[in-house]
This record gives structure tokens, C-alpha cells and sequence, in this order.
């Protein structure tokens, strides 16, 4: 399994350099003729090189916002695998106090927010829908609460801790996911970008070859990076298949395939 998730993976990121060919060849086919035509008036001065420090900054800028907030994201899928599984213990737990107590409908509504909880990470199930059975189990785990006997406020307060976990990490997800990092900064950074290998079609050389092979190793630089940078953006788009870089939910997937048997 993890031989062919590799292959996957290598596979999109050659599907990703794939993407981005059509545009360098693009820069270099107008380089090619631009100096065929002597329509080359830019000269490489300083100017020059502080736009391409500048792009170098925000380029950098960017790159270790999203990944410091995929690195925050990555913690998400483990946390809610670890609060399902409590909730799941504890609701178990009341048959200890109160052995004539049915718990089969809290069991089933909490297995079947997990299910729905990974598939909506996956993009495979609405928020709306996620909310709702989220709902639904609350109800029944409040319900069950009242098996408790004996002092039930602090067992009542361990539950309603977790689910208000739970809920507190779909908010976050949602947020990653329906917000973009620094969205100003990153249309500057592709305003940038997109100008200065612009710029560097028209920059003035003697040498043709050499021309070609610095605009095509910092045209596949920028382009490339800008695209790992707009992915990565979104930790949680599984369901798009041109993702590469998402974060692992195999600990709630693990915890699901535990709490069905």
C-alpha cells in the first residue's frame, strides 16, 4: 500500500512539472524570437536584480506561511481520531456504573459521525450534512449521559468536552479550507513573478543559448514553486486529484476500522 502511494504521488508530481512545461515552452518560443527580431530592450541592471530579490522574499514569505499553517493542519485528523475514541471509551464506560443501560444508539451515532467526519475531509460529504449528524450525536450522547448513575456532572462534562473538541476542529478545518494564506501578498507574489520572467524574455544578451538556459531554470523555479505553494495552501483537498500534498487521515481511519468491531 505504501509502495503504491509512492507511485502516486510520484506520478501527480510529474503530472505537476507536466502542468507548467506549456508556459515555459511559451517564454522560451517568444525569448527565441524576440532576439530573432532584435526586440530585446531591457538591460540587467540593478533595478533588475532587486525585482528578482523581491520575488525571492515573497515567494519565501509564502511558502513558510502555508507550510507552518500545513504543519498546524497536520494535527487536526490525530486529534479527532483521539477525541472520537475517548468519547467512544466513555460512553462504554456508563455499562460499568450502570449495566441495564443501552448504549447502542450513542455507539451507532458516534461510529457514524466518525464515517462522515472522514468523508467530509475526503470532499466527499457536505458541511451542512457533517453539521447535522453532528447534531444528532450530541443529542445522543447527552442522552446516554443520564444512564450515569451516581455524580454524572463529571462524566457530563468529559463528554461535552470532547464533542466541543470535535466541533472545534471541523470549525478549523473549514477555516483552512475556505480561506486563502495572505491572499494580497500572494497575488503580488504571482504579479511578481509573472513580470519578471516577462522581464527576462526582453533582457538584453549576447548569448542567445545562455539566455535560454537561465529563463528556463527560473521559469520552472517560479512556476513550479507558485503551484506547490497554491497546493499546499489547502492541506485538506483529497478529493482533488491533482493535489499532492494533503494531510494523512489514517488515524481516524484507523480509529473507525477499531470502534466498528
Amino acid at each position: 500500500m505504501k509502495k503504491l502511494n509512492l507511485i502516486f504521488r510520484r506520478n501527480l508530481i510529474i503530472k505537476k512539472i507536466k502542468d507548467i512545461k506549456f508556459f515555459i515552452i511559451i517564454f522560451l518560443l517568444f525569448k527565441i524570437l524576440i532576439n530573432l527580431f532584435s526586440l530585446e530592450f531591457i538591460e540587467m541592471n540593478d533595478l533588475f536584480s532587486i525585482l528578482v530579490g523581491s520575488n525571492i522574499f515573497l515567494l519565501s514569505f509564502l511558502l513558510t506561511g502555508v507550510l507552518t499553517d500545513f504543519k498546524e493542519a497536520e494535527k487536526i485528523p490525530p486529534n479527532l481520531a483521539t477525541k472520537i475514541h475517548s468519547l467512544y471509551l466513555e460512553i462504554n464506560a456508563i455499562k460499568s456504573y450502570n449495566p441495564e443501560a443501552n448504549l447502542e444508539r450513542t455507539q451507532i451515532s458516534i461510529l457514524s459521525l466518525s464515517k462522515y467526519l472522514l468523508n467530509w475531509l475526503k470532499g466527499f460529504s457536505s458541511t451542512d450534512k457533517l453539521i447535522e449528524t453532528y447534531n444528532s450525536a450530541h443529542n445522543d450522547v447527552v442522552q446516554a449521559s443520564k444512564n450515569y448513575k451516581g455524580d454524572v456532572s463529571s462524566l457530563r462534562g468529559r463528554l461535552m468536552g470532547l464533542m466541543n473538541g470535535i466541533l472545534q476542529d471541523v470549525n478549523r478545518v473549514r477555516v483552512v479550507r475556505e480561506t486563502d494564506f495572505a491572499p494580497f501578498v500572494a497575488w503580488m507574489a504571482n504579479f511578481v513573478s509573472y513580470t519578471l520572467l516577462i522581464g527576462l524574455v526582453f533582457v538584453k544578451s549576447n548569448d542567445l543559448f545562455n539566455s535560454l538556459f537561465y529563463l528556463f531554470i527560473i521559469s520552472f523555479f517560479i512556476l513550479l514553486l507558485l503551484k506547490i505553494i497554491r497546493d499546499i495552501d489547502n492541506p485538506f483537498d483529497v478529493s482533488n486529484p491533482k493535489s499532492i500534498e494533503n494531510v494523512s487521515l489514517f488515524p481516524l481511519e484507523k480509529v473507525i476500522e477499531i470502534i466498528s468491531h
